[in-house]
């Protein structure tokens, strides 16, 4: 699975489809974003550069991304 997320600057990042689990249950990528978005998930959102995942982490503020792209 690869989870795009567009932020209103135009810069996009790869989120980890592992961050997904809570408590070894599978959230839904959608209803997990959506919920960051709101604020009821916590503060920032891990993100990478590239859709490997390879590199170091960025922290983003979900309050800005602007769209998600969910591929299986």
């Amino acid at each position: 699975m690869t989870i795009e997320l567009t932020m209103q600057s135009g810069a996009k990042y790869f989120m980890d489809p592992s961050e997904l689990n809570s408590f070894g249950v599978p959230d839904d990528p959608k209803s997990y974003i959506y919920s960051c978005i709101l604020g009821t998930r916590g503060g920032l959102v891990k993100g990478f550069a590239a859709a490997d995942l390879a590199g170091a982490p960025t922290y983003l503020n979900p309050r800005l991304i602007e769209s998600a792209k969910i591929t299986e």
